[in-house]
């Protein structure tokens, strides 16, 4: 027999996963709204190979990676080849990335539609997904990806350096290259 305590705990559960995951929750018929990237390291790009746990992405800058789904992963968009897609995940494991989130491209912003913006200022801090920079304006924080090239000895702070990123759909910035202050940028 189960007792009360048992039967509320896992009510709870059941709606604390409804709400976590309000897809899940629309009936088929109902619209899905564009869904935002989490504010956190993510890539974007084209489906190039999917095997139903493992899927690779190629980005606008022209490299490939893989990406490992699971059972944990939050899937906003059928994946296939050719589907375009955002991918919010936790960490890099070698050249795997563990996908948190996939969800569609956002309508009329094809991966490589937005180009590069640059800054230059002073690193405040970094870690392996993200950067902070002192720029005139103020600190600036831009997450980086595996996809970013890092064309500098050494990302401590002091050290002046330029990125360049874009902008992507939820408006925060995504590091492209980060190259010593001055260098040439093409």
């Amino acid at each position: 027999m189960i007792g009360r305590r048992h039967l509320s705990r896992a009510a709870l559960l059941a709606a604390a996963v409804l709400l976590a995951t309000p897809a899940l929750a629309q009936s088929p018929g109902q619209a899905q709204q564009p869904v935002k990237p989490f504010p956190g390291p993510h890539i974007s790009g084209t489906v190039v190979f999917w095997n139903g746990d493992r899927m690779d992405v190629k980005t606008p800058d022209g490299k490939t990676q893989q990406v490992a789904v699971n059972a944990r992963t939050e899937r906003q968009v059928e994946i296939k080849k050719g589907a375009e897609v955002t991918v919010d995940y936790y960490r890099k494991i070698g050249k795997f990335i563990i996908a948190r989130r996939v969800v569609p491209l956002e309508k009329g912003q094809p991966a490589a539609a937005q180009a590069a913006k640059s800054l230059t200022g002073q690193i405040v801090s970094s870690t392996s997904a993200a950067l902070v920079l002192r720029t005139g304006a103020g600190d600036v924080s831009l997450f980086l990806s595996p996809s970013t090239k890092i064309e500098v000895k050494s990302l401590a702070p002091g050290n002046t350096v330029t990125v360049e990123y874009q902008t992507v759909s939820n408006g925060s910035k995504l590091a492209q290259r980060v190259l010593p202050a001055g260098a040439g940028q093409t």
